[in-house]
């Protein structure tokens, strides 16, 4: 019989994924600790995905079905929050797989370092068997939250045992109706009410493949479905003088990290990515509101370590050369083009700066 107060929640978002469900289930019902419960959302599915959730359900009564009419997948997220009983949620989509003892592990680690956040990876495809004693660990701490941020890891919701407190206590939810990068933003959320509560905790992420994405998964996954081209949306308001903010908040980031250039690289390929093209975007909203840039823009220290490092460890982005070049126009130009229905000029200049450098600069 399942508890009444299991140790963990793990929600799984369902739609229209029969044939890949019961592998998910599967590896849930194999967790190595018995102290569980699942909550399944089905999100109107139109196939014999519901069937499915149910069926586990009859097997295993751990495995609680929810059933609402179709509205995406933060609203079944959101409605599996509102349903889980447990101290901490674990997040899984319905086309992925978790290993036997990614609960248990989980859950001792949290049990370890009380108070602090406890991240993990994604792999493509099952590893050889993981150091589960020892594992490599990044630490984060409130100061170094921005860069925490920029990292691969921090957008996955998949990868973290949340605790349901901060959430609750903090009002985090996944945006409704928001078409992509709703992971994103609910991490976000979560880290500011986190770190609100807790202001001397840890991220402590972990180089451990826990949560496995599987490549067989083709079409049927949300995430390789194609996305319609959408206009630039902004707020003009919101971002006058954004160039001095974001030259401030990156002194900050690389401050907190004892300079970019001490950054792993793993990490600094997307701290860099992303800056470059948070720049690019603030010259953009800079022409658009007719503020000027200022004339040592390019001479600023933040432009130089962040364009330094790339070229010292080999850091490639589309953004590289045009900000080297100082070529403010065309830096604008590919913003529009990164962010407008058509990428041609984005692409069209990211792949001749690949091939000006040898085309074995590191992107990822």
């Amino acid at each position: 019989m399942p508890r009444e107060n299991p140790a963990v929640s793990i929600i799984v978002p369902v739609y229209n994924l029969e044939k890949l469900l019961p592998r998910c289930l599967a590896s849930i019902a194999a967790q190595t600790t018995p102290d569980w419960e699942c909550v399944l959302v089905d999100d109107g599915s139109a196939d014999g995905s519901l069937a499915v959730c149910r069926q586990w359900a009859e097997q295993d009564a751990r495995f609680r079905v929810l059933h609402q009419e179709n509205q995406g997948v933060s609203a079944a997220r959101n409605a599996g929050i509102q349903a889980a009983r447990a101290p901490y949620f674990l997040f899984v989509d319905a086309d992925d797989t978790i290993l036997p003892e990614t609960a248990a592990w989980a859950l001792e680690r949290q049990a370890r370092h009380p108070g602090d956040l406890i991240g993990w990876v994604l792999h493509d495809q099952t590893q050889t068997p993981p150091d589960f004693d020892a594992p490599p660990c990044k630490q984060y701490t409130k100061d170094q939250l921005q860069a925490y941020i920029f990292t691969v890891p921090s957008a996955n919701v998949t990868n973290k045992l949340f605790d349901a407190s901060v959430i609750r206590q903090g009002g985090v939810q996944y945006p409704v109706g928001q078409p992509r990068g709703e992971d994103m933003q609910f991490c976000i959320a979560y880290f500011h009410a986190f770190f609100a509560a807790r202001p001397d905790a840890i991220v402590r992420q972990y180089d451990l493949p826990l949560y496995i994405v599987h490549g067989d998964n083709g079409a049927e996954r949300a995430s390789k479905k194609a996305v319609a081209a959408h206009p630039i949306e902004w707020e003009p308001e919101q971002f006058r003088g954004y160039l001095a903010v974001l030259r401030q908040e990156y002194r900050q980031m690389s401050d907190s990290m004892g300079g970019l250039d001490a950054v792993p690289v793993e990490d600094a390929v997307n701290l860099c990515r992303q800056y470059c093209r948070r720049f690019a975007f603030a010259l953009w909203a800079a022409h658009q509101l007719g503020e000027p840039v200022p004339r040592d823009f390019y001479r600023w220290p933040e432009i130089r370590e962040l364009l330094g490092v790339m070229g010292k460890k080999k850091l490639y982005n589309a953004y590289y050369w045009p900000l080297r070049m100082q070529c403010t126009p065309l830096v604008r130009a590919m913003y529009q083009s990164d962010e407008s229905d058509s990428k041609k000029l984005f692409w069209k200049v990211y792949w001749l700066g690949w091939y000006a450098l040898g085309g074995k600069w590191r992107t990822r």
